[in-house]
């Protein structure tokens, strides 16, 4: 894996954004300090195994809007108002 020196968010690859909106690092720093670009073939295998499809490329963008909507689309939990 290439060294990089920043990882500037605009640069990800749309299979990189739907990792990082799961919660998968698109990047990790190494014991000695060293930035690292996770490789495609890992995220495809972990997004794989929390059973989210992004082996077609056509199919990522489609859930990065899927993800995206779903939060919009979740209720929020229900609350109580009591007077002071």
């Amino acid at each position: 894996m290439a060294k990089l020196e920043s990882l500037d968010p605009k640069s990800l690859n749309p299979l990189q954004q739907l990792a990082q909106k799961v919660g998968i690092a698109a990047d990790y720093t190494d014991i000695w300090g060293g930035r690292h670009r996770t490789s495609d073939e890992v995220l495809l295998g972990l997004l794989g195994a929390m059973h989210i499809d992004a082996e077609h490329s056509k199919s990522v963008p489609q859930r990065i809007q899927e993800l995206d909507d779903q939060s919009w689309l979740t209720p929020l939990p229900p609350v109580q108002l009591t007077g002071a």
